[in-house]
């Protein structure tokens, strides 16, 4: 069924702009430079469309001012829409950093029709740009995707690569016919085409929605990510603060108490000898639980084993160790450091005091 070409130029570029706007109102609260871009992007093609039909004058068609307002509208809906999924995909950079491309494109745009003989062929010029703009449009969105993997993306570089391929052969036919491939078309188009051409539009912009939401999914994963790391790491040193605090106000006070008594005469060798394998034990039950074991208690009870092991191995005295502690849940540095002072406390007083030859640690 033929379709009034006016009335249909000026529907799919109604729809477009509709379509961009309700895309742009969407994704309002994402704040998105991107979405700005994209949101324009439509606006402009949809202008270009309402513009680029019969009822625009042949005269101004083919006019200097024509020649540059036309394409710069075309081309920079499609400079807009690299520019989105490129802010997309690298959320650090900014507009400003595609001002070389900008700057090239507005200066071909401005040069092409002070240079070429025909208007047909400011129309495949401006073709081209477009074209070249689509396939960086293509690859930069398949490689976001595909980074990030994202079916979305991948699905949208696909729809855009369709289109690239039917443009393109829409232009080699007008070449080889010698037409204009930008002239507006007097022919009415089919009630199929024109639904095809809303429902194309449609889905560029709910496929663009849908990436963006993926995005600001994995953006604000990323986020809490970080947010739960510098928690944790923030935990760790405000423990180890703790610790060295603690021994700063323990070990380090009970160094200098002894030290004060060996220098007037008030401890004897053994006495000393005592006192150092005491702080040098819990020194190393300090170092321990500063280490990075994943906060386990069976880890740090297998070191306080081996380091008492190694300290009573000229008593007669044996050690019976059973621990089965492989589903305890992990604790905090500053906790794990004072069960292991109570075991190693209690270990102390049952060889120094019992006089037993064989003590048991169960641990389960």
């Amino acid at each position: 069924m033929p379709f009034p070409i006016v009335e249909s130029s000026l529907l799919v570029g109604i729809w477009s702009i509709v379509l961009a706007l309700v895309t742009v109102g969407i994704l309002w609260n994402a704040r998105d430079r991107a979405v700005y871009c994209w949101g324009l992007s439509g606006v402009l093609g949809g202008l270009y469309i309402c513009l680029a039909s019969p009822w625009t004058s042949a005269a101004f068609y083919d006019s200097l001012a024509g020649q540059w307002i036309l394409p710069a509208l075309a081309v920079t809906a499609g400079l807009l829409k690299l520019m989105a999924v490129g802010l997309l995909a690298n959320r650090d950079s900014t507009v400003g950093s595609y001002w070389r491309l900008v700057a090239a494109v507005g200066t071909a745009l401005v040069v092409a029709p002070l240079v070429m003989p025909e208007r047909r062929w400011v129309s495949f010029f401006t073709l081209g740009l477009v074209i070249a703009l689509m396939v960086l449009f293509v690859l930069r969105a398949y490689s976001f995707g595909r980074a990030l993997r994202l079916n979305n993306a991948k699905f949208f570089a696909g729809l855009i690569g369709v289109q690239i391929a039917m443009i393109f052969l829409g232009a080699i036919v007008f070449l080889i016919n010698q037409g204009d491939p930008l002239l507006p078309n007097s022919v009415p188009q089919t009630l199929g085409s024109v639904l095809f051409s809303l429902v194309v539009a449609l889905l560029n912009n709910a496929l663009f929605i849908t990436l963006v939401l993926d995005v600001n999914v994995l953006r604000a994963d990323a986020a809490q990510q970080q947010l739960l790391q510098a928690a944790e790491e923030r935990s760790r040193h405000e423990e180890r603060e703790r610790m060295l605090a603690d021994m700063h106000d323990g070990l380090g006070s009970q160094l200098a108490t002894a030290r004060l008594k060996v220098e007037r005469g008030q401890m004897l060798q053994p006495e000393v000898a005592e006192l150092l394998r005491e702080c040098t034990a819990d020194l190393h039950l300090m170092v321990d639980t500063l280490r990075d074991q994943g906060n386990s208690l069976a880890t740090a009870l297998v070191d306080c084993r081996f380091r008492t092991e190694r300290r009573v191995a000229d008593r007669e005295v044996s050690l019976d160790w059973q621990i089965d502690l492989d589903a305890a849940p992990a604790m905090p540095a500053t906790t794990l450091l004072q069960v292991l002072r109570i075991v190693q406390e209690a270990l102390n007083n049952a060889i120094k005091h019992s006089q037993a030859s064989r003590v048991v640690i169960s641990a389960c």
